[in-house]
């Protein structure tokens, strides 16, 4: 794996645990966004999110640091991708939880794509792409047409994300208030 990724991968994950960490941690009564980030569930979201990135962090350097051949390398593997799908689904949770229940007079409609766990969509394109590029692309199969390959994959990952966000942005209510 390059080491360039491997720093910006980390450094990334590093990022949207103190986002997260800082979302949970806001003191201030008056914060428009005190009672939303207060709620049980969107609390339980983002606590969870800070463990599965803290996960991939780990199984990160596990696959960078074993040999390809040992049990913990490709248990690392699993966990990296188990971690990235439940990632995504806290990512899309939110969406669906946060967008349909009330919280008072806020509701976080203006920046509803990136202002959620792991910054939403735009984290989770970079996360998954990144996580694609460091466990798929190691393999030597890929090694002649990577670019074209990842490029292709993020097109798709983009499409599929807003498609979704497409598909549910009414009966979610995600329509800015």
């Amino acid at each position: 794996m390059n080491k360039r990724l491997l720093i910006f991968f980390i450094l990334f994950l590093s990022f949207l645990i103190l986002y997260n960490y800082s979302c949970l941690n806001i003191q201030n009564i008056n914060d428009p966004y005190y009672q939303y980030y207060k709620n049980t569930t969107i609390s339980n979201i983002y606590k969870l999110s800070i463990i599965f990135n803290l996960i991939s962090i780990t199984s990160i350097l596990l696959i960078r640091f074993t040999a390809k051949e040992s049990f913990l390398h490709k248990f690392s593997t699993v966990c990296l991708f188990l971690s990235t799908l439940l990632i995504l689904a806290l990512v899309f949770y939110e969406l669906y939880f946060g967008s349909t229940f009330y919280y008072g007079e806020v509701r976080d409609k203006q920046t509803l794509t990136i202002s959620i766990n792991n910054l939403g969509f735009l984290g989770s394109t970079i996360y998954l792409c990144t996580t694609f590029y460091v466990t798929l692309f190691q393999k030597k199969s890929f090694n002649k047409n990577r670019k074209y390959i990842f490029f292709l994959f993020l097109i798709i990952t983009i499409f599929l994300q807003l498609l979704f966000f497409k598909l549910f942005e009414l009966p979610w209510n995600m329509v800015g208030s």
